[in-house]
């Protein structure tokens, strides 16, 4: 009777064991081919005595892989204050177990230089993150990368994908940075955050309150703005002023370069010109609702 059921008991765990939920994911470069929205941070190093300076950068954009293994991207990017378009061409190679490389020609102002990048697939295939395994700017680096995908077609085999509209945008949003602030002076820079909550109207306008926490001063108010583009390809870009709980109106006004992620669950931004000066940081927002409540 033993033998019997062990023998009954083998069947079904056989079963189960060579069943696809057990199944380890086989990658290649032909799962990442399609339309990615890419975000980057980190530091590089720039020469100076006694010891080199670290200078903090950020960007967002898209990243497009055919199905050639060719990838192009085009991404929005702040380094130490200097904001800047870089457009790049370059190669992915991806293993079965979802490590891989990927490598770009940079243009600059003194000639090209190359990007290099290890890479890990994640979540299916619908998430990648890279280290830079060379230099930046021909300059020593620690950068790491994020892209979550956007569409399984790559942008040159379909136009403008994935058709991002304001709709897909509009309701109530929370924001959190981090980064450090260029400033004048002997200290060249001062670590700052920011948290904001507010709403996407049907007229692409911003309304909300932040509160700001630069080099220890805490400033609270409220914010207002517009969309000023969104493109089918989920790339935009829009302004706002500040107001602190005073009445005080906070002089000049804040641009930010974005892309929607996660079918309008998700905003990556890119300061590039602040009211309380720039952050050299991403801007995460996530949508709390699809409703605008003020």
């Amino acid at each position: 009777m033993l033998r019997q059921t062990t023998g009954a008991l083998a069947v079904p765990l056989l079963a189960i064991l060579g069943s696809p939920l057990l199944a380890q994911s086989v990658c290649s470069t032909q799962s990442v081919v399609g339309v990615w929205a890419a975000s980057s941070h980190g530091v590089v190093f720039s020469p100076a005595s006694p010891v080199p300076l670290a200078v903090p950068g950020a960007a967002v954009g898209l990243v497009s892989i055919g199905y050639d293994s060719r990838v192009s991207l085009k991404l929005s990017g702040n380094l130490g204050g200097q904001f800047a378009v870089v457009a790049a061409t370059g190669t992915i190679v991806v293993n079965p177990d979802c490590t891989g490389t990927f490598s770009a020609t940079v243009p600059g102002m003194t000639g090209f230089w190359n990007l290099q990048e290890q890479i890990v697939v994640l979540d299916n295939g619908n998430e990648v993150q890279t280290i830079s395994t060379g230099q930046m700017f021909r300059r020593p680096a620690v950068w790491q990368c994020r892209w979550k995908r956007l569409s399984h077609t790559p942008l040159l085999a379909a136009g403008q994908l994935p058709a991002c509209q304001a709709e897909m945008i509009r309701g109530t949003w929370t924001g959190a940075s981090d980064g450090v602030r260029p400033a004048p002076g002997a200290d060249p820079s001062a670590p700052a955050a920011f948290l904001t909550r507010g709403v996407i109207d049907y007229r692409q306008e911003l309304n909300g309150t932040f509160t700001a926490s630069i080099g220890g001063t805490i400033v609270n108010g409220e914010y207002t703005g517009s969309i000023l583009e969104l493109s089918p390809d989920c790339t935009g870009k829009w302004t706002y002023t500040l107001k602190a709980d005073d009445g005080t109106e906070l002089p000049g006004s804040g641009v930010e370069y974005f892309v929607v992620v996660d079918h309008g669950r998700e905003i990556w931004g890119l300061p590039v010109q602040g009211v309380l000066g720039v952050p050299v940081g991403l801007v995460r927002y996530r949508r709390l609702s699809p409703v605008a409540f003020q």
